[in-house]
């Protein structure tokens, strides 16, 4: 008996961690969220394109495994970093461009400049 009452009690903790664990999951992400917002005011009071490039500097290998699936937190946040009002499209066009914008890349900070190359032409493949 005392086997299944401890068996029990284990499987009670557990849930409770595997369920907590979500709210940890979406505190992370809302924080995500709130820090770039905060990064976006300041940034863009001070430099104009001071936080997009920083943002692409220390996320860059996130960046280009989202684009490459078309989705995702990062691309979400430079969205918003760069003035997109569809986040969802951007992400498309990131998707749908990934070659062009990623191929030969030398430095991070060039992926804006292409960004804007594309976006500017009308060919956002969204």
């Amino acid at each position: 008996m005392k086997r299944y009452r401890t068996a029990g009690a284990a499987a009670g903790v557990l849930a409770t961690l595997l369920l907590g664990g979500c709210s940890i999951i979406n505190t992370v992400g809302e924080g995500l969220s709130s820090t770039v917002e905060g990064l976006s005011a300041i940034t863009s009071s001070t430099t104009p394109d001071g936080g997009s490039a920083a943002f692409v500097e220390t996320r860059f290998a996130a960046i280009r495994a989202e684009a490459a699936r078309g989705e995702g937190e990062h691309l979400d946040s430079l969205a918003k970093l760069l003035g997109e009002p569809d986040r969802a499209a951007f992400a498309r066009f990131m998707h749908a461009r990934y070659a062009e914008l990623f191929e030969g890349l030398e430095e991070p900070r060039e992926l804006l400049s292409r960004i804007d190359r594309y976006r500017n032409t009308g060919r956002t493949g969204a």
